[in-house]
């Protein structure tokens, strides 16, 4: 099954210059597709368009318009879940909470990410955040 993808890990893959981006390719072939929530899309967005270029935001967005990365709608149990995760784990964006409650209801063991915080606590649940440490 595909992996979640966080907003670090979307958009180490974009930037070619990121310390993180050849890891991030490493993974994906690894995890075999990327699933990304609508908030994970805006923040790499934003992220790819403040700090390289509106054109890069772009080619993030047409990952998904052209189903190179497969979104998945948030459902309301998604947000309780996050609320409760971001308690309970120190340092974890509404965001990455998010991708872990996401990826606790669809079964989803993997998630592609560059967040320090999102790793610890995905391999807390007993997930396995790529790229390995």
């Amino acid at each position: 099954m595909a992996a979640l993808v966080s907003s670090g890990g979307l958009y180490a893959l974009a930037d070619r210059s990121d310390e993180g981006h050849a890891a991030a390719v490493a993974a994906l072939s690894q995890a075999g597709g990327l699933v990304a929530l609508a908030p994970v899309i805006t923040e790499a967005v934003q992220l790819a368009e403040r700090l390289l270029d509106e054109a890069a935001g772009d080619r993030l967005l047409g990952a998904v318009v052209g189903g190179e990365l497969l979104f998945q709608p948030l459902e309301p149990r998604d947000w309780t879940a996050a609320q409760a995760l971001r308690r309970a784990e120190e340092g974890l964006s509404l965001t990455d909470a998010l991708v872990l409650a996401v990826a606790a209801r669809l079964g989803v063991e993997t998630v592609l990410c560059r967040e320090p915080a999102l790793a610890r606590a995905a391999r807390r649940q007993g997930r396995r955040p790529l790229p390995e440490e």
